[in-house]
């Protein structure tokens, strides 16, 4: 009885830091992909850069934009933290609100319509962020804001798990969780799992860095497992996991709207002033023929 007691206490305690966590950053991902034609390149980053213009000038809604490096070419990433479904429709209505102060009506409809004409395929996902899965995640929106503004590339496991294995797998994410915390590089991990646009078991294992010498330094599965360890591992994957994918993407700052909070921790990065345009050289005057 009393054994029951203390485990039923430790499985509150565990329930009310996760909700304590949750209550203090967004639990899900509102995702957009686009994949660019490469001869509307130009048009694209022109219209998002109007995007971009519009939503800063009208306090329109936040986005992060990033481009595919390691993976398909030509696609783009745009992820808005929401809190709930119901913040998806907040952060759609502050987005159009923006644009049609900005551009009007008639305006905002010819840019949206212009910018679907740049891309040859478009996917929108909802994922739900897993701090219990996440290793040295932020504990805070401020946090988070550092996290974020320090960053410059992202790299993405892509984990397609078999139907009704999803907590086998977790089991092995819980594993790789604690050895990341007890390890000396303290490299933020964060695990997303798809809710809508794709199949929920999916996961999405993400490290924020800010630079790409920095994912040579996060010390990798066998070194953080041990050598039974991640014979548990790969025995778990082989069984319980479809397939994997992995990519980098770096984060295009003139292509993405943050929150001031963020922006603050590196202005020079994610607003960078326009080249100065050179001066035109006065043409020397004509020298009288002799």
């Amino acid at each position: 009885m009393k054994t029951r007691l203390i485990v039923s206490l430790l499985i509150l305690v565990l329930w009310l830091a996760g909700s304590a966590h949750a209550q203090m950053m967004n639990d899900y991902l509102d995702v957009g992909i686009v994949t660019v034609k490469p001869e509307k390149r130009g048009e694209f980053e022109a219209i998002i850069k109007k995007m971009v213009d519009a939503n800063r000038k009208h306090q329109g809604d936040h986005w992060l934009t990033t481009e595919m490096m390691f993976g398909p070419g030509n696609t783009f990433t745009y992820v808005s933290p929401r809190q709930n479904y119901a913040g998806v429709e907040q952060g759609y209505g502050s987005f159009m609100g923006a644009m049609q102060k900005s551009l009007g009506a008639a305006g905002s409809a010819k840019l949206m319509q212009d910018f679907s004409n740049c891309l040859s395929s478009t996917r929108g996902e909802f994922r739900r962020r897993r701090w219990d899965l996440s290793a040295n995640a932020p504990t805070s929106e401020s946090e988070m804001n550092q996290l974020v503004g320090q960053a410059r590339w992202l790299r993405t496991a892509i984990i397609r798990v078999r139907p009704g294995r999803g907590r086998d797998y977790e089991e092995q994410l819980r594993t790789i969780k604690q050895a990341r915390e007890r390890a000396a590089t303290k490299a933020p991990t964060l695990v997303s799992q798809s809710v809508a646009g794709q199949s929920p078991s999916i996961y999405y294992i993400t490290n924020v860095v800010g630079s790409l010498g920095a994912l040579d330094t996060i010390p990798s599965l066998p070194e953080l497992l041990g050598e039974e360890g991640y014979r548990n591992y790969q025995k778990t994957v082989s069984d319980a996991v479809l397939a994997v994918e992995i990519n980098v993407s770096r984060i295009v700052p003139e292509l993405s709207h943050l929150s001031e909070a963020t922006v603050s921790v590196a202005p020079e990065f994610w607003r960078p002033k326009p080249p100065v345009a050179a001066k035109p050289k006065v043409a020397a005057a004509a020298e009288p023929k002799p």
